[in-house]
């Protein structure tokens, strides 16, 4: 059976398109990335055409003699009500326009459609297919159009409306397995909210009973029969975890249930301009020993207050933008700012002579940054995977035009040496205390103004690589490359460093080096702030530039700007604080 596949290489898709090679089907694909199929379908590969829905003649090449289309490509996140619609419903029309004029032995289009384009129903009453569409959000109305269009396209069709679709190469679920590995389980309200669940691999099957054995012009709900409250997904899903652990799971048994509140959600829409507010806000003391009131006297935000907040301010309009508030990792962002933003008040309501307070306050940033950086991910993968793939692809020609090729790729193949690798993914993990121990140590010999200055610098790099990541997310040669195989990669430190980047790798934070940036600045600050840590960190932080590339974790035009980044961050802290 010839079978023509869009979205081939997605979750779903990419599933699909296995079984069907496996039972021996001949199977096109229409793709964007070819190197992407490629890593995907390493037995055996299906037959590719480049272009997306809005290219006309590969969607003609890729329907031409199939006797099955199975429509699967789309988008769940857009800018806009015109953006959902544009690729769901008009890009399905174009599918069938090509299916109607290359595949005259059709047999018949199968749309894989959403349980968002029925829309929900009232607790404990089942959907049934023939219940009228009542679909509550922009992507729910853009599936139900292309369903419209599946059934006016004057083609044999079916249907099939998944429900929340889970298994290996998942992003969407794989969040609450995140969330569950630090012991929480989020849920909307009181948790009683009824789930349909389906396995990818049950999905698959559904769909190729639907094209073996369906009757056409049928639509399918295709779902797990079971319902599952959410309450009680979150603990299955913590109780996963906990056995895919074994003994490292600890005393940490039952999962920390948390509510989330219709009101929390709208109520974290205000969170930029309360925080706005709370920062200039005044307070008053109480004298000791009397009740007297001291004037109202402001409290100053220091320069890293105000840079993290309006960064954070900056990362909750683009969650909102590309996720919306249906969009449960949305809200998570925007909690965690508005905890930021009490955080800051507190920060504000300090006594000068609490020591410990003005520390923390001096090194929050520290702490803040393994968040910030996991944020990056999460906003990223609402952003969509294909289109960080994507921007690789723009960043790859600039460094052939500037390098004459792709060096982070070529460079430790062509120079293959034991010693320099396990040196070099060695100094790439020095970032770490270079960046952390500046500001530290120069907080315990007490001198908080030098550290202020150091730490300012070194924030300045992060947030302008961490805008860029958000704005322009670039996977980076780590991901997009396959990693060097032989001695170079198996030495102990190449094996730390990929240990490290498995368990904790944000999409899309490559372009530009955020670690060179960031070592940069803190090294050049050092340099005016304290020179003997200055000397012991130069030689390192330059070999760890050098690793970057050499050890294939960022493009040489990542590790460029981001010592240009660096070397401009340190010298604006310096005019910022004097």
């Amino acid at each position: 059976m010839r079978t023509f596949v869009t979205g081939g290489t997605g979750f779903v898709g990419s599933h699909l398109v296995e079984a069907l090679l496996a039972r021996g089907d001949e199977v096109v694909c229409l793709v964007r990335d070819p190197k992407k199929a490629a890593r995907l379908f390493s037995d055996r590969q299906p037959d590719t055409v480049l272009g997306d829905l809005t290219n006309e003649r590969a969607l003609r090449e890729g329907c031409d003699g199939a006797e099955v289309v199975f429509h699967l490509a789309g988008v769940t996140a857009a800018r806009d009500r015109a953006e959902f619609f544009e690729i769901n419903a008009a890009g399905t029309r174009r599918v069938l326009e090509a299916a109607g004029a290359a595949a005259p032995a059709l047999q018949r289009f199968v749309y894989i459609s959403s349980l968002s384009a029925a829309g929900p129903t009232s607790h404990g009453h089942l959907l049934i297919e023939s219940a009228p569409p009542q679909p509550i959000s922009d992507y729910g109305a853009s599936k139900l159009a292309a369903e419209d269009a599946t059934r006016e396209g004057g083609l044999p069709w079916n249907v099939v409306r998944p429900p929340a679709v889970y298994g290996p190469r998942d992003t969407e679920m794989a969040r609450a397995f995140k969330l569950a590995r630090w012991g929480l389980a989020p849920v909307f309200g009181d948790g009683s909210q009824e789930l349909s669940l389906i396995h990818v691999s049950d999905l698959v099957a559904a769909l190729l009973a639907v094209m073996d054995s369906a009757p056409a012009d049928t639509t399918y709900f295709a779902a797990h029969p079971e319902i599952v409250a959410q309450r009680e997904l979150q603990r299955a899903i913590h109780g996963a975890v906990l056995q895919a652990r074994g003994a490292k799971a600890g005393g940490l048994h039952r999962p920390l249930v948390v509510p989330l509140p219709g009101f929390v959600a709208r109520g974290a829409l205000h969170v930029t301009g309360a925080t706005a507010r709370l920062l200039g806000r005044t307070h008053r003391r109480r004298a000791r020993g009397d009740r007297a009131v001291v004037p109202p006297t402001p409290v100053a935000m220091n320069a890293v207050d105000k840079l993290l907040a309006a960064y954070l301010a900056f990362v909750t309009v683009m969650a909102v933008a590309r996720g919306g508030l249906d969009e449960p990792t949305t809200w998570w962002i925007l909690l965690a700012h508005a905890l930021f933003g009490l955080l800051l008040y507190l920060f504000t309501r300090l006594e000068p002579e609490h020591r410990v307070g003005q520390v923390i306050h001096d090194l929050y940033p520290l702490l803040l940054l393994p968040a910030l950086y996991t944020e990056i991910g999460l906003v990223n993968e609402v952003f969509g995977i294909d289109r960080v793939f994507a921007n690789d692809a723009l960043v790859q020609r600039w460094e052939a035009t500037l390098f004459g090729g792709q060096v982070s790729y070529t460079w430790i193949r062509a120079s293959p040496s034991v010693f320099w690798s396990g040196l070099l993914h060695l100094a790439y993990v020095s970032y770490y205390p270079i960046v952390y121990l500046g500001p530290i140590l120069l907080v315990f010999r007490g001198r908080r103004e030098s550290a202020r200055r150091v730490l300012l610098a070194v924030m300045i790099a992060y947030v302008v690589c961490y805008v860029v990541f958000i704005a322009f997310p670039v996977a980076g040669p780590n991901w997009v490359f396959d990693h060097p195989t032989g001695p170079v990669r198996d030495v102990w430190s190449a094996r730390m460093v990929y240990a490290l980047l498995a368990g904790g790798s944000s999409v899309g934070a490559a372009f530009p080096s955020s670690h060179v940036a960031a070592t940069t600045a803190a090294v050049i600050a050092l340099w005016w702030e304290w020179r003997t840590l200055f000397a012991i960190f130069v030689i390192p932080a330059t070999l760890m530039t050098i690793a970057t590339v050499y050890c294939q974790m960022h493009y040489a035009i990542d590790a460029t700007l981001g010592l240009l980044i660096g070397g401009g961050s340190a010298g604006l802290a310096r005019r910022i604080t004097p």
